[in-house]
């Protein structure tokens, strides 16, 4: 089941006109956010990364688009299929005729899917990882790297390489050859007890 636009419809309903560009051109964006007992962690952050990546990228926003609005909306779907401690996904994604160009008229639809998570902790492993710089592809400095746009492709082909050479992750390093996150996750340093 998702929260597609407010109504809640399982997955294989969502409507395949609205989602086309999305799956053309990449035209889309998301937010992943960890809901614990109920409640969304770090919603100010991820609503204003998601409010400037729909700027960026030029897409209506709806007044509705509030804070508020999200947590209610994700509450409804927790509630729905009975999840309190997940994984929730917003995709946001452009409506428009057109080609890479879309018309001038357009809008925007949104759905939200909420997936168990074995556990509500942060952990690390305390045998650690098996890691490697992923050195096949960028990730290019400038605004849109800011953003989750449905264009993954550098981290799904980080993934296929950590999987193809028996790695538990890869670290994604920019042009530099900078290290800038890891192919599913952000990267934190530990020195001592901090």
């Amino acid at each position: 089941m998702i929260n597609y636009n407010g109504v809640i419809i399982e997955k294989s309903d969502l409507p395949s006109a609205d989602i086309a560009r999305a799956a053309m051109y990449g035209d889309a964006l998301f937010e992943t956010l960890k809901m614990q007992e109920g409640k969304l962690f770090f919603i100010e952050d991820h609503y204003f990364r998601l409010m400037a990546g729909m700027r960026i990228l030029r897409m209506p926003i709806s007044m509705d688009f509030t804070p508020e609005f999200f947590v209610e909306q994700a509450e409804r779907l927790a509630e729905e299929v009975a999840i309190e401690n997940g994984r929730l996904r917003i995709q946001v994604v452009r409506v428009a005729h057109g080609k890479y160009t879309p018309a001038e008229e357009q809008s925007t639809v949104w759905w939200m899917e909420l997936e168990e998570l074995e556990s509500i902790d942060y952990v690390h492993a305390e045998e650690g990882l098996t890691v490697d710089l992923f050195k096949d592809h960028y990730i290019q400095p400038g605004l849109l790297s800011t953003i989750k746009s449905s264009n993954s492709l550098p981290y799904v082909l980080g993934g296929i390489y950590a999987r193809e050479n028996n790695l538990d992750a890869v670290f994604m390093v920019n042009d530099n050859k900078m290290l800038v996150e890891a192919n599913a996750a952000n990267v934190f340093v530990l020195k001592g007890d901090v």
